[in-house]
């Protein structure tokens, strides 16, 4: 175990691990919803360690290109992650949403992407403080993780 993953999981975030790595067995597309601080980054690392993969957190792919183009800077990251791992976990999706100036861009992109990933059998995990971009919500298994609460399963986009 790695020193970064010494860190004990609360009973929440353990419960959203177990859901995310339960959706991820039978669904391609997967988000995970929570306020900041509430653990969404300590749950993908684990994430990651269980079932492999590529974490990308999207605030530092900004903070290190700059971002310019936003929408374009995204794809080129999603295609480049895609095509070397099965398993593309994305951090920090709000970070992109709060910045594009044309959401019926990023949601074309989306589009486009998920597509290719449904196509390929790659398996893609978001996660975001809001809501996910229309593209992703009305396909993703979506869990909700909130310290306040048990934990509540949303429902699963058809």
């Amino acid at each position: 175990m790695t020193q970064e993953m010494c860190i004990v999981l609360t009973p929440e975030q353990r419960r959203s691990l177990e859901a995310l790595e339960e959706a991820l067995a039978s669904e391609g597309l997967v988000t995970l919803r929570g306020g900041r601080g509430s653990g969404k980054t300590t749950v993908l690392k684990y994430l990651r360690a269980s079932v492999g993969g590529l974490l990308v957190s999207l605030r530092d792919v900004f903070d290190e290109t700059g971002g310019e183009p936003v929408e374009e800077t995204f794809l080129q990251t999603m295609e480049k992650s895609l095509a070397g791992h099965d398993i593309v976990i994305v951090d920090d999706l709000h970070v992109v949403t709060e910045m594009v100036d044309y959401p019926l861009l990023l949601d074309a992109s989306l589009t486009a992407l998920l597509g290719e990933a449904s196509v390929l059998r790659k398996k893609m995990v978001f996660a975001t403080e809001g809501q996910a971009p229309w593209p992703i919500r009305r396909r993703a298994y979506d869990w909700l993780i909130d310290p306040l609460e048990t934990g509540e399963v949303l429902e699963t986009a058809e």
